[in-house]
């Protein structure tokens, strides 16, 4: 079953979505039962060069079929930076590698195992390399979030802003230097997506910041509605013992 003739929320479909929502159940169990610092550090090691492998393996995989292709080659699209903001983050639980990774790639690869371009069969190496490569990035946000407390602020939103706006600077010197297509800055991809619906190049760049200032919030609200609602329980309780 190829991309054309992909049926989304197939049998199939549902059933790797399945096993994700098992994944991030576990992962979340694991989390809260950790409490030696030490075996903290081993699981998120242990998923960052799990991660890390897998990617390798696929890459160089991918050259060998296709040959040299800089648009698979040089990790320069927003996932890939994502990707490794998240690598970083599990062995530095760096606040900025952190909320890189939950903004930029928790919320793409959200939405990426929720509607899947696939090119291949959902049984080949490269789909099954794709359902655990995304649903790896949001284990890990998980696991990073509940072992070790990390989370964005509200200033994580702003901040996050102007590191997109800062990738679109970088990546678009890079294509017009070497002539790809990173971000998607020059031009549509091949294979149908979002952008043929919001106009054409350039002005279909625009709508990358409009929808920014919605999705960076939205991604934020979760952490926000926890904190309104555990100020609420801690007053509850000031409350009962005055």
């Amino acid at each position: 079953m190829h991309s054309e003739d992909f049926e989304l929320f197939s049998p199939g479909h549902l059933l790797a979505l399945a096993l994700v929502v098992a994944a991030l159940a576990g992962t979340l169990w694991a989390a809260r039962r950790v409490e030696s610092e030490q075996q903290k550090k081993r699981g998120a090691a242990l998923l960052a060069f799990g991660l890390l492998g897998l990617e390798v393996v696929a890459t160089v995989r991918k050259q060998l079929i296709v040959g040299f292709d800089p648009m698979l080659s040089i990790p320069l699209h927003l996932c890939d930076l994502a990707f490794l903001a998240m690598f970083g983050a599990l062995l530095t639980r760096r606040r900025f590698l952190y909320e890189f990774a939950y903004f930029f790639g928790f919320g793409g690869a959200f939405f990426a195992l929720l509607t899947p371009n696939l090119d291949d069969p959902l049984t080949d190496f490269f789909s099954i390399r794709y359902f655990i490569s995304h649903s790896g990035v949001c284990l890990s946000m998980v696991y990073l979030t509940i072992a070790f407390g990390l989370r964005p602020t509200w200033r994580s939103v702003p901040r996050m802003f102007v590191a997109g706006n800062l990738y679109m600077v970088l990546a678009g010197a890079v294509n017009w230097l070497a002539g790809t297509n990173f971000g998607y800055l020059s031009h549509k991809p091949a294979v149908p997506t979002l952008l043929d619906h919001l106009g054409p190049w350039p002005y279909y760049l625009i709508w990358y910041e409009v929808i920014a200032l919605v999705v960076l919030p939205l991604l934020y609200l979760p952490f926000y509605f926890y904190d309104r609602v555990r100020g609420s329980q801690v007053e509850t309780r000031l409350d009962s013992c005055g």
